[in-house]
């Protein structure tokens, strides 16, 4: 590999991976960033993270300690340095390959990784495709290699719900940080709280330690970019426990969270990880490398 300090060149999808041994091979120049996402399973004491593994997609995902959180990344996979999948280890019903690591000890192996990594691998071999190994490549151009093996298991990988939600908003992640983390302080629940008409502010309703309510009010539905979805004077509200969405809420993952809330189905929290211009049809537009989906039970 050239140690020239160059960016390396986005490559996506290939067709055959570096190695002829690999059968999954996966080079990102943003180690950082799966760093922080790793984390935040961690930080919801998930045992375990399924990695699926499809010829154009990668999805982790996992569930809390208490089964009442799921967390999930869609790793746009064109946006990579590089991503082979061997379509021979694929299952036939399904295409696709699921295995499952245990996040403290990936979470462990990602300590490695600083501000001067700009590039992480990891790959499946085909003699023992229940391994993951990663190298990471310095800024300085000095090469730095760690492997390592990971106990992995084959699992179904879970699948999102979806649907239609009645209320959606977008907030700043350092402003739900701020609300959620002054809500904490007085309450271990909350109600998200909309009445029509449309006037009426979007609150996070919440009772102090005086025992009296109290509600923190959006009322710039352009700049929260709100959704409602309610019937003529309908009131819409949903609780929400402040220990389920903390970590999201403060790990400041994405630049902006945008949440979905509905009576019946989980509270939905979206993030975007790691933008970068793309050109696409001959013009620039801006994507992002990870998608990050935290559905809450509510």
């Amino acid at each position: 590999m050239p140690k020239t300090g160059a960016a390396p060149i986005i490559r996506g999808i290939v067709s055959e991976p570096s190695d002829p041994n690999n059968v999954i091979e996966i080079v990102h120049s943003n180690p950082s960033a799966l760093k922080k996402i790793v984390a935040l399973f961690n930080s919801y004491s998930a045992d375990e993270m399924v990695w699926c593994f499809r010829p154009t997609a990668i999805t982790i995902s996992a569930q809390d300690l208490d089964r009442k959180v799921n967390i999930s990344c869609e790793i746009k996979v064109d946006l990579l340095v590089q991503y082979y999948c061997s379509p021979d280890y694929l299952g036939s019903a399904t295409g696709e390959m699921t295995r499952c690591v245990q996040t403290k000890s990936f979470n462990e192996m990602l300590k490695h990784v600083d501000k001067g990594c700009d590039l992480i691998r990891m790959y499946l071999t085909m003699q023992d495709n229940s391994s993951l190994f990663y190298v990471i490549v310095n800024k300085q151009g000095i090469e730095k290699c760690y492997e390592r093996k990971i106990t992995v298991n084959t699992r179904p990988a879970a699948r999102t719900i979806a649907g239609e939600y009645p209320l959606q908003f977008a907030l700043d992640s350092k402003l739900l940080k701020q609300t959620i983390g002054e809500i904490s302080k007085v309450a271990g629940s909350f109600q998200i709280r909309k009445e029509e008409p449309d006037d009426n502010p979007l609150s996070f309703e919440f009772v102090n330690e005086t025992q009296e309510s109290t509600a923190i009010d959006f009322r710039d539905a352009r700049a929260i970019a709100l959704r409602a979805n309610l019937a003529p004077n309908e009131h819409f509200s949903v609780v929400v426990r402040v220990a389920y969405i903390k970590h999201f809420a403060t790990s400041c993952i994405g630049d902006r969270v945008y949440v979905r809330a509905d009576r019946k189905q989980p509270l939905c929290l979206m993030s975007f990880v790691d933008g970068r211009d793309v050109q696409s049809g001959g013009a620039m537009t801006h994507d992002h490398v990870f998608c990050i989906r935290v559905e809450i039970e509510v």
